[in-house]
């Protein structure tokens, strides 16, 4: 699963285009009125309520304005529907927006549901995609913590240097070499000697083995591709600052075409699948693994963060590429005309 279909799963967005303007356009419109056998469905779930649908046909928004804080309602909308099952905190948080209680959060939800479907909101927006867009920023690094089992705050002890080296210095030390620098000036910089040096990087690759949160590598990934190193290491630096909440990338700046990311992406792919070196199929495109991570860095964030506005127009074209490219190498294994 790419990194795409990860962020779009968050979010209950399914990775056929068609299928995920339906899902944001269906979300925008109330849901009919259940009958007497869907109460008896949804009313429990192992909780001690019963919905209310007349009283969810009001409008009451609680202390959320939607109108301008539509961010604030979809942290809390996350937050709430992850912590669910831990009444307690879920307790906690309605307290903290004004919900009374769990029929009136659906209340709520109902009556966002139907603000969200109103010309005006549409005008001001520009469709329900922007809108599941704007779902998606705000709600990211609240997405990532779920994922990673509270982020950096939950692994600061891991985070801590290694006999004086912090992870950044690690990474941006590694990126040097990757591009083919030189170790001893690494060392001198550093002013380690080798063997310090093998135990700093056999406990960093310890640390990121261990931690199934992936924390330590997304942290990794950020200084690496920061560190000015590589073809593309000012888009790689540009994609890790934006997903930081740097400045917005523009797609005329992208260090390749989506076309060629979704070629190369398929290609790896399905070369994996087949037993071909990965390092060989990437440079039969001129590119180095340094490269394309810079590359892969800088389209992932730059989708994360523009996948669904236009009502999914860039949603829609990645799908399609994906499909085009994924059909044409998986048919490489069997035709020998089509190459990596």
């Amino acid at each position: 699963m790419s990194l795409l279909d990860t962020i779009l799963s968050l979010f209950g967005i399914k990775k056929s285009a068609s299928d995920a303007v339906a899902s944001a356009v269906s979300s925008a419109s109330p849901a009919p009125a259940p009958s007497a056998a869907d109460d008896d469905d949804d009313d429990d779930d192992d909780d001690d309520y019963e919905r209310d649908y007349d009283q969810e046909a009001q409008d009451d928004s609680a202390n959320f304005d939607f109108d301008d804080e539509l961010e604030e309602f979809f942290v809390a909308q996350f937050k709430i529907e992850h912590a669910w099952e831990d009444q307690a905190k879920r307790a906690q948080l309605f307290a903290e927006h004004g919900i009374r209680d769990e029929p009136h959060y659906h209340q709520v939800v109902a009556t966002f549901e139907r603000w969200m479907s109103k010309p005006a909101t549409l005008a001001k927006y520009g469709s329900v995609g922007d809108i599941m867009q704007v779902k998606m920023n705000a709600t990211q690094k609240v997405a990532q913590q779920v994922i990673m089992g509270g982020g950096v705050e939950a692994m600061a002890g891991e985070l801590e240097p290694v006999e004086g080296v912090t992870l950044q210095q690690w990474a941006k030390a590694q990126a040097g070499l990757a591009g083919g620098g030189d170790l001893q000036g690494f060392l001198t910089e550093l002013g380690i000697d080798q063997a310090k040096w093998d135990r700093v990087s056999a406990e960093w690759n310890a640390r990121m083995s261990r931690d199934t949160t992936a924390t330590i590598a997304t942290e990794y990934s950020k200084h690496f591709m920061g560190a000015g190193v590589g073809g593309h290491a000012a888009a790689g630096a540009a994609g890790m600052a934006s997903m930081d909440g740097g400045a917005e990338l523009k797609e005329s700046d992208a260090p390749v075409t989506l076309d060629k990311y979704c070629e190369i992406m398929a290609a790896q792919a399905a070369g994996s699948e087949q037993g071909k070196d990965a390092a060989a199929i990437l440079q039969s495109f001129g590119m180095t693994p340094m490269e394309w991570g810079q590359v892969g860095g800088w389209w992932s964030a730059f989708i994360a963060k523009n996948a669904m506005k236009n009502n999914g127009e860039l949603h829609k074209r990645y799908t399609a590429l994906d499909e085009k490219y994924t059909a044409k190498y998986k048919a490489a294994d069997a035709d020998s005309d089509i190459s990596f």
